[in-house]
């Protein structure tokens, strides 16, 4: 499971501010514990072969400070630091347990935060109830399928669903907490029946888009780009009047590429930010399925599609 680390210039608790020089990306060692807490004593990383522990001003918090401090565009990220494990002294290095930084931005009013944190969930990739899944037996709402039931893939035929995860997220906190608000994507957004009805899945959750400029640029197979990214004032759009919702996740054996409503969109993929986005008993659930990932996530396998690079967005307003 890779993260995002930022060197900075300056080093929390040596230095009033932290300021954004570049970014990189680490490989994290994810055991269950770092998923609960991002500065649990098992938290690594590693960067280009060196190791380095993920860690908050003491055993119990994270970092906290806040960008634009007393503009109206001010907000507050908490962060925690990376620290070699040999003791040898690198460039300081931080990475995001919530909020969002830019490149030249500083963190100011440095403190500690009152609570220990787990990594940012708004990686959640699902359904919401009522879209309907292409399966053995047709069409069918995704709350009303059960483990074991048959899925029509497009790669590998009719595959059984592993596993089934399900989330409650009421009005008021999606009110509080924007990345929760989930995105509709009206009928007929990408051709006649595509969908076939009005859908709604987590900002997160990556459909397939198969256009002549993505083959061109991609090859044959087409991208997986997040609904977030599509999401504008047209017919793709975050929810103006969202209600409590509920989150589904299909899990497979593999990563699939599956049919919701008549278009192509992807399954729970467990290798990303989709397990921090779990309860420590769906997490549970998918370990005691399949153990392996308890120890490296990364042997799920492979993503079905290659996955929309961020600097290449441009190329879906083609």
């Amino acid at each position: 499971m890779n993260i995002t680390f930022y060197e900075t210039l300056g080093r929390p608790g040596a230095d009033p501010d932290c300021t954004i020089l570049s970014t990189g990306t680490a490989e994290l060692a994810v055991a269950q514990d770092t998923l609960l807490n991002a500065v649990a004593p098992q938290a690594r990383c590693q960067i280009d072969g060196v190791d380095y522990q993920i860690c908050g001003p003491d055993a119990d918090s994270v970092w906290m400070g806040t960008i634009n401090p007393d503009r109206r565009d001010q907000r507050s990220v908490e962060f925690a630091e990376l620290r070699r494990e040999d003791g040898q002294r690198s460039p300081p290095r931080i990475v995001l347990i919530k909020g969002h930084v830019a490149r030249g931005e500083a963190i100011c009013e440095l403190s500690p935060s009152n609570e220990t944190a787990a990594f940012d969930a708004d990686g959640m990739v699902c359904f919401t109830q009522g879209c309907r899944i292409l399966t053995a037996f047709g069409d069918l709402p995704v709350e009303h399928l059960r483990v074991g039931d048959l899925v029509h893939t497009v790669d590998h035929g009719l595959q059984p669903i592993r596993w089934i995860g399900a989330r409650a997220v009421s009005r008021s906190r999606i009110d509080m907490a924007g990345h929760l608000c989930p995105v509709i994507i009206r009928r007929d957004s990408f051709g006649p029946g595509l969908p076939s009805n009005d859908i709604r899945v987590s900002q997160k959750h990556r459909i397939l888009l198969e256009t002549p400029e993505i083959t061109q640029a991609f090859g044959e197979g087409g991208i997986f780009a997040p609904a977030s990214v599509l999401a504008g004032e047209g017919t793709v759009l975050l929810d103006p009047a969202p209600k409590d919702t509920r989150y589904i996740h299909l899990l497979f054996d593999e990563h699939q590429v599956i049919f919701a409503d008549g278009i192509p969109t992807e399954s729970f993929y467990p290798c990303t930010n989709g397990l921090m986005s779990l309860t420590p008993q769906d997490r549970t659930e998918i370990f005691s399925i399949m153990p392996d990932l308890a120890e490296h996530p990364l042997r799920y396998g492979p993503c079905a599609r290659p996955l929309l690079p961020s600097q290449l967005k441009q190329i879906l307003a083609a």
